[in-house]
């Protein structure tokens, strides 16, 4: 084997083992998704927005009374 074809060999991804190595940590990975979902679940739940809405309204003025009164 030439040293071309090892680099090409490294190269590779073996789905199957990359399967297995997150199988054995699925207890971690399933708890940091937990404290993520908590802590995302707190904030929505304990943190209320307050929206207002302020509107003013001024008088019309005198040249745009008389173009509708004629």
């Amino acid at each position: 084997m030439t040293k071309n074809e090892v680099e090409q060999m490294d190269d590779e991804i073996d789905i199957l083992e990359l399967v297995k190595s997150l199988w054995k940590e699925k207890v971690l990975i399933v708890a940091i998704t937990a404290v993520i979902i908590f802590i995302g679940l707190g904030y929505s739940l304990f943190y209320l927005l307050t929206y207002v809405a302020k509107v003013e309204l001024l008088p019309p003025s005198i040249s745009n009374i008389t173009e509708i009164n004629k």
